[in-house]
C-alpha cells in the first residue's frame, strides 16, 4: 500500500468509526461495532472496511451487519462529508473474522 493510501485509510478508519458510533450504536445497543481495519487500493478507487461485531445474540450481530451492507451508499455519503478528498473510494463492508477464528482455536486447544 502506498503512503497516500495508508493516510486515506487512516482517515477513513476514524471517520467510519465515528459514523458507526453515532448512527448505528443506538439502533443496536446490544452489539458493539468495531472498525478493525480499512484497506484502500493504491489507486484510491476502492476501500474495504473490516468490522467486528460483538454480542451474545448471533441474530443481532447478523442483523447489524446486514443493515450496514444495506446502508453502504448512505455511509459513503457521510464519509464524503467528513473527509476532504477529490474522489471518494467505493467502499465495501466486510466482517472481520479474526477474533472468531482465534476463539475457535482457543476452544480447540482447551479441548485437547
Amino acid at each position: 500500500m502506498t503512503k497516500r493510501a495508508e493516510k486515506v485509510g487512516s482517515e477513513m478508519h476514524h471517520a467510519v468509526s465515528a459514523i458507526l458510533r453515532d448512527d448505528y450504536q443506538g439502533n443496536f445497543p446490544s452489539v458493539l461495532i468495531t472498525v478493525t481495519e480499512v484497506v484502500v487500493s493504491n489507486d484510491l478507487k476502492n476501500a474495504g472496511i473490516y468490522c467486528s461485531f460483538f454480542s451474545k445474540d448471533e441474530n443481532q450481530k447478523e442483523e447489524c451487519f446486514l443493515k450496514l451492507k444495506k446502508d453502504i451508499k448512505r455511509i459513503r455519503h457521510k464519509l464524503a462529508n467528513k473527509i476532504v478528498i477529490k474522489f471518494m473510494p467505493h467502499i465495501s463492508i466486510n466482517k472481520d473474522s479474526t477474533l472468531d477464528n482465534a476463539e475457535n482455536i482457543n476452544r480447540l486447544l482447551r479441548n485437547l
